[in-house]
């Protein structure tokens, strides 16, 4: 047995409350860390995954990968997400389990320095030495069982080595024995808990009966192992190749296995980015949400300003309102009125200004039509067409007059009215009045010829004095205007 020749790390796991295990890791093989029953290193907390992570030992160098564990893994204080090569003397941390690395052979792993309250490890411990590399590797554990079977170790040898060569993968998986964690160490009566030491001394009988299943486990093993080499002894070809067929199939259904593995850490990566993706674009949208409430508020605060703003300025416009209503009341029926009765005869008067202007503009329009009759050719059709032109113009002149008619005489009740509320009527009158006096005199005028002109039969009268009463007519209000 060479042993010190061999390449192996020390693996020392130390808990939160500073207890430590240490665990062999040999060349070519692997260990799977995790609070899984199948883990080589088992870690008891709820927040260590099942799978948690992978360590192993390749042409000396430590390389750790991490199985998409929760928790995450982290070396020397920085967390990994893929295959990272380890230094020797980094820190991995993983929950409240410090995982540290120490260089060592095999006489010092054989021995390692323990110090227990229990009496009975160091036996334990010293009994189970023979024993240790069978349960980390076993294909040395079929040489040792070869090494003691007498007559049939030559036989039963190569079938193992075969399989050692063919499968190497599936033996690292199997090289390592599960541990469970924490192990407690030796620490001082004073300083433990008594519930404390019963705890540990339970968990120490069950670790060792497990150790007495396993080793049933390794007897009869080597037994069966034995049985099957005296019988059978060297299989046959086609069996041998079976087997490596055999192999080969359980080769290429891990290589598939890792491959739907890979496949899957993709998935769930590209799964967790859209995850990740979507709680983004969820602050996103809180905050732009947010954002929009905000403004929401400032305009509803700026409404409700603008709101009470309008309120008192409608209560302020009512109150001058009423103001207003008071004075208009109380005010005098001296000066007020007769101002109020000025205006409104001005407006009169500018109203009568607008319907002369009116006339005017038909007057034109008269003028126009009466030269087009004088150049036509039929005397018949343009004394037909003037007595057409007077007798709209005459109703049009009619309807002016009685309109006027009715203004006057509302102007006049309103006028009366006015002087009998003043004390100084007549006597106040100013240039207006005199000309509004002077327009009604001439309307009066206007229309006292107009009467007497229409005694007068039209068969009478020739052409052209019609033509010259119908300018008379039309000349009269401009030359009063």
């Amino acid at each position: 047995m060479t042993a010190t020749t061999e390449t192996f790390v020390i693996i020392v796991v130390q808990d939160s409350l500073g207890r430590r295990s240490r665990h062999r890791l040999d060349e070519g093989t692997s260990v799977m860390l995790g609070s899984g029953s199948n883990c080589g290193l088992k870690l008891d907390d709820p927040s260590v995954s099942s799978i948690h992570c992978v360590l192993r030992l390749h042409e000396r160098a430590l390389i750790l990968q991490d199985w998409c564990s929760t928790a995450g893994t982290y070396v020397n204080g920085t967390k990994i997400e893929d295959e990272v090569t380890v230094a020797p003397s980094s820190v991995i941390k993983i929950a409240h389990f410090e995982i540290r690395f120490e260089n060592g052979n095999e006489d010092d792993y054989e021995n390692p320095p323990t110090s227990s309250d229990d009496p009975a490890m160091p036996s334990e411990s010293k009994s189970d030495e023979d024993r240790t590399p069978t349960i980390r590797d076993n294909s040395r554990a079929v040489g040792v069982s070869d090494e003691e079977s007498t007559g049939s170790s030559e036989s039963f040898a190569p079938e193992f080595v075969v399989e050692s060569c063919v499968n190497p993968p599936m033996l690292e998986m199997t090289q390592v024995e599960p541990v469970r964690l924490p192990h407690p160490n030796a620490l001082p009566d004073a300083a433990v808990d008594p519930e404390m030491v019963e705890l540990l001394r339970a968990e120490l009988e069950c670790l060792r009966a497990e150790l007495a299943d396993r080793d049933q486990q390794l007897s009869e093993l080597n037994d069966v192992a034995e049985a099957d080499a005296t019988v059978t002894g060297l299989p046959d070809a086609p069996e041998t190749e079976s087997l490596v067929g055999r192999l080969e199939d359980l080769i290429d259904e891990l290589a598939s296995s890792d491959q739907r593995i890979q496949a899957l850490e993709e998935l769930l990566r590209a799964e967790q980015d859209v995850i990740r993706t979507q709680d983004d674009e969820k602050q996103e949208v809180e905050r732009w949400v947010g954002d929009i409430e905000k403004r929401l508020t400032a305009r509803e605060e700026e409404w409700r300003a603008e709101l009470e703003v309008l309120e008192s300025r409608v209560s302020q416009l009512q109150k001058e309102r009423d103001e207003a209503d008071l004075r208009v009341q109380n005010v005098d029926n001296g000066s007020d009125v007769r101002e109020e009765a000025i205006r409104s005869m001005r407006a009169d008067l500018d109203t009568a200004h607008q319907k002369l202007e009116n006339s005017e503009k038909k007057q034109r329009e008269l003028e126009s039509k009466l030269e087009q009759a004088r150049q036509m050719s039929s005397g018949e059709s343009a004394k037909e067409f003037v007595d057409q032109v007077i007798r709209d113009e005459r109703l049009a002149l009619s309807q002016e007059r009685a309109a006027l008619s009715r203004e006057l005489a509302e102007f006049s009740r309103s006028v009366t009215g006015t002087a009998a509320g003043q004390e100084v009527g007549q006597k106040g009158m100013n240039e207006a009045d005199a000309r509004f006096n002077a327009f009604r005199q001439t309307l009066k005028e206007l229309h006292q010829k107009d009467k007497e002109s229409g005694t007068h039969s039209a068969a009478k009268r020739t052409l052209g004095q019609r033509v010259a009463e119908l300018w008379k007519r039309l000349d009269g209000p401009t030359d009063t205007d």
